[in-house]
């Protein structure tokens, strides 16, 4: 199920108009879900760990500007950022820290 709407997809498939699809999954914003979102955004696309800003970034441009997930990155963005800001949290409450949610 968290697949299903991991990094904000339902923002991507609206656009699409397939939101429809992801109805039969239940959308569940809890802290395996922000750490499967997290993960999945301060890691490229070879593999190696970036920042979440510098992630976000090589997303837009790789998708290009007019392509649906550039076109859904707003509101994305801010809920893969709130995302990162609910794990920094959680870390921090543990007395750890990640570099790469920055």
């Amino acid at each position: 199920m968290r697949v299903a709407h991991h990094s904000g997809s339902r923002f991507v498939a609206r656009i699409l108009g397939l939101d429809a699809h992801l109805d039969e999954f239940e959308f569940v914003e809890d802290p395996l879900s922000d750490v499967l979102t997290v993960a999945d955004n301060t890691a490229g696309p070879d593999g190696s760990m970036v920042g979440l800003t510098e992630r976000l970034q090589e997303k837009s441009l790789r998708h290009g500007a007019d392509s649906p997930a550039a076109r859904a990155n707003r509101e994305r963005d801010d809920y893969i950022r709130a995302a990162a800001a609910r794990v920094t949290q959680r870390l921090a409450d543990l007395e750890r820290t990640d570099p790469y949610l920055i």
